[in-house]
This record gives C-alpha cells, structure tokens and sequence, in this order.
C-alpha cells in the first residue's frame, strides 16, 4: 500500500466513490448516536431504578446476538 494519512485523505477526495461511501458511513455513524442516545433516555423515563435498566439492556443485547448468531446460520443451506 504504502503512503500516508495525507495519502489517503487525497485518494478519498479525488474519487467520487470513496468520498460517497466516507459520507455513508459518517452518516451512519451520526444516526447510530443520535439513536443510542435517545434508547437510552427513554428507558432512563420507562425504568426507575439501574438494575431494571441493566435487566432491560442484557434482553436487548441477548436478543440482538441470538438474531446475529441464528440468521446466517438459517439462512445458508446445507453442504
């Protein structure tokens, strides 16, 4: 590869390509945020104490892995 930083950040101007996925993904980022940070204010306003917080968020995650772990494995067929 080779280069360095300024490199990169030139390489991204230049191409329409790359300057359009650095904006996806700084999008992306910036909608990610927005919405952690509004979950949580709304579970701070559904649940009084941290520990049904932290039972609340340990579900979510649970959820989330088992989605993660069992979607790619139902979905490819056998060999």
């Amino acid at each position: 590869m080779g280069g360095g930083i300024l490199a990169g950040i030139t390489l991204i101007l230049r191409s329409p390509y790359l300057l359009g996925l650095l904006l996806i993904k700084l999008l992306h980022t910036r909608a990610a945020t927005l919405l952690y940070f509004e979950q949580g204010r709304i579970v701070a306003g559904s649940y009084a104490d941290t520990g049904s917080r932290t039972r609340f968020f340990a579900r979510v995650d649970l959820t989330a892995s088992a989605l993660r772990l069992s979607l790619p494995v139902a979905g490819c067929p056998p060999v």
